[in-house]
Order: C-alpha cells, then sequence, then structure tokens
C-alpha cells in the first residue's frame, strides 16, 4: 500500500465533494427479487455487490454493466472482500465463500460459524470472520483451496 497516495486521493475527494466537483453516478444493482444491497467494494475497473438475493454480482466500472453473477449461497451476501485472485464473502446462510475472481468460480466453502457471518477481512495469508454466533475465527489461507481455521475466540 502507498499511504502517501491514499491520503492525497482522500485529500483530493474532500476538495471535490467541497467545492461540488463531482457527478453521482447510479447504477441499477438489483435483480427483480431482489430487496437491496448490503456490501460492496470497488477498484478502477469493477465494483463487486453483495446482495439480499443471494447472489454476487460483478459490474464493470467504466460501463456500469453488470458482467457476471455469482450465484451459490443460501442467504444474504452480507460481506465481501477481494483481491487480484479471489473474491471471499460471508453470508446469513454462516458459510463463507471464495471465489476466482476472474472467473467467478467458486473454489471453496468454509463451515465454521452457526449464524451469519457479518463481517470478514484477509491480508497476506490470514483472514479474519465474525459472525452472529458471538465467534471470531481466525483463518490461515495458504491458497484458495487450501484455508484452515487457526483459532477461535468467543465473545
Amino acid at each position: 500500500f502507498n499511504i502517501s497516495k491514499i491520503l492525497q486521493d482522500i485529500e483530493q475527494i474532500e476538495t471535490n465533494w467541497r467545492a461540488g466537483n463531482f457527478q453521482l453516478e447510479k447504477i441499477q444493482c438489483r435483480s427483480q427479487n431482489s430487496k437491496g444491497v448490503y456490501c460492496l467494494q470497488y477498484d478502477d475497473e469493477k465494483i463487486i455487490s453483495g446482495l439480499r438475493d443471494n447472489t454476487i454480482k460483478i459490474w464493470d466500472r467504466k460501463t456500469l454493466e453488470c458482467t457476471k453473477v455469482l450465484t451459490g449461497h443460501n442467504g444474504s451476501v452480507l460481506c465481501l472482500q477481494y483481491d487480484e485472485k479471489v473474491i471471499v464473502t460471508g453470508s446469513s446462510d454462516s458459510t463463507v465463500r471464495v471465489w476466482n475472481v476472474k472467473t467467478g468460480e467458486l473454489v471453496n466453502t468454509l463451515l465454521h460459524h452457526c449464524e451469519a457471518v457479518l463481517h470478514l477481512r484477509f491480508f497476506i495469508g490470514i483472514m479474519v470472520t465474525c459472525s452472529k454466533d458471538r465467534s471470531i475465527a481466525v483463518w490461515q489461507m495458504n491458497s484458495p483451496t487450501d484455508i484452515n481455521i487457526r483459532r477461535v475466540l468467543v465473545g
């Protein structure tokens, strides 16, 4: 991470916001049976959203067109994070799922939590998930298909 660049970008966003130098663009994220978008992340190329209709949608950032719809969760997608290799999603179905970011293929399903997965974060081989079941799980991420639980914290 280039912290100097991040701080510069934040300052530019704040300056533009105060001066009114921006144009909001609305994208249609809902499917016909969707009741809302619960989470998202974006970069220069794409927007990835997690929806109440149990799907993950990948959008082209420039055209604002939906390019992929990922299915596999049996509950609302409540949280997500992605990097250049994977998208990791947490759901009200109590699972954490790992997807190939380029193909959209489901590559792993992690079972530990007993209730909805509310939040997750991963960075350099470690992932942490938390759930409505009051547990925090710490996972070792060796590869998208080799992810093992290291520790569980309760409370």
